[in-house]
C-alpha cells in the first residue's frame, strides 16, 4: 500500500518541480527586468535638452529660469533660433549677429558663466560654438557640470543684436554635451526590443504553467 502511495503522488511531485523552477525562472526575469530598467532609466532614458523656453531678440531682454538634470554630465548653454545655413569652405559657420551672456547658479552658488564671447575666434580644433539643423542654428556659449541631486537656475540676457534676427523665433537651451547622445537612438531601441522579449518570455511562461495546472486539474 505504501508503494502505491509514492507512484501515485510522483507524478504530482514532479510537477510541483516544474512548476518551482517555472516560477524562480519568472522571479528572476523579473528581477533582472527591474534592475536594467532602473540602469536604463538612468542611463539611457535621460533627457537629452533640460531647458528649452522661449526668449526674444532684443537688447537688454534678460531670463531666469529653473531646470534641473537626469544624469551627471556637462551641459552646453546655447541660444537657438530659426535660420536656414548652409555650410562652405568660406563661411564654415555662421557669423555672430548677437552678443548674449549667462550665468547658472545653484543655492546662490555661481557654476559657469559665459557667452558668445568665450569662444570669439573658433575656427576648428574644438568644440564647435555654432550647430546647424535643418531650418534652425544653435549658438553654444559655454558649458558646465552638473548633477542630478541639484536644482541650477541659469539667467541668460542679449546684450547686442542686429535688426535682422526680429522674428526668428529664438529659444534658450540648455542641453547635455553631444557625446551622451552618441547612438542614444539606438541605445533606447535595444532596450526596449530586449524588455518586449523578457516581457515575452515570462507571459510564455505563466501561460504554460497555466495550462499545465489546468490539466493537471481535470485529471
Amino acid at each position: 500500500m505504501q508503494w502505491t502511495f509514492r507512484r501515485l503522488r510522483h507524478p504530482e511531485n514532479a510537477q510541483m518541480t516544474r512548476f518551482a523552477k517555472a516560477l524562480i525562472v519568472i522571479l528572476l526575469l523579473l528581477f533582472g527586468t527591474g534592475v536594467v530598467w532602473f540602469y536604463a532609466h538612468r542611463f539611457i532614458f535621460y533627457r537629452l535638452t533640460v531647458l528649452e523656453v522661449p526668449i526674444r531678440f532684443e537688447q537688454g531682454f534678460s531670463l531666469n529660469h529653473e531646470f534641473t538634470v537626469d544624469i551627471p554630465a556637462n551641459y552646453w548653454v546655447a541660444i537657438q533660433y530659426d535660420e536656414i545655413f548652409r555650410s562652405t569652405v568660406k563661411v564654415p559657420v555662421p557669423q555672430d549677429e548677437f552678443t548674449a551672456e549667462f550665468e547658472v547658479t545653484s543655492k546662490d552658488q555661481l557654476i559657469a558663466k559665459g557667452g558668445t564671447a568665450s569662444f570669439p575666434d573658433w575656427s576648428g580644433g574644438g568644440p564647435a560654438p555654432w550647430a546647424s539643423n535643418r531650418d534652425h542654428v544653435t549658438r553654444y556659449l559655454n558649458s558646465f557640470h552638473a548633477e542630478p541631486a541639484n536644482r541650477y537656475l541659469v539667467s541668460v540676457q542679449i546684450t547686442n543684436l542686429l535688426p535682422g534676427l526680429v522674428g526668428k523665433n529664438p529659444k534658450a537651451v540648455v542641453e547635455i554635451e553631444p557625446r551622451f547622445t552618441l547612438f542614444y537612438d539606438l541605445r533606447k531601441s535595444l532596450f526596449t526590443y530586449a524588455a518586449t522579449g523578457i516581457g515575452l518570455v515570462v507571459a510564455l511562461t505563466y501561460g504554460y504553467i497555466t495550462l499545465r495546472s489546468r490539466r493537471a486539474a481535470r485529471k
